[in-house]
């Protein structure tokens, strides 16, 4: 357990995100931004653009927030051990 410094820095890093001004998201992973659905929306209907989302920073941040809190959750949940 590396303490509550590494995940205060990730909550803040996360709100930065949060509050950034984008609306085209960049991820390091096609599964964080649900690259397929995009594409298969993109599809479907060549008028719009599925890739453009003035909220895809607020939201990329929330799922991160979420995933971050369940993970310190688990952590911290008492292990106990095999009989």
């Amino acid at each position: 357990r590396g303490g509550a410094a590494p995940a205060d820095a990730f909550r803040r890093s996360l709100l930065t995100i949060a509050a950034l001004p984008c609306d085209i998201l960049l991820a390091p992973h096609p599964g964080f931004l649900g690259l397929d659905d995009k594409l298969e929306r993109r599809g479907r209907d060549a008028t719009a653009n599925p890739f453009v989302d003035p909220a895809a920073c607020r939201a990329y941040a929330a799922q991160g927030l979420r995933g971050l809190e369940r993970r310190l959750k688990e952590e911290n949940e008492p292990v106990t051990p095999p009989r």
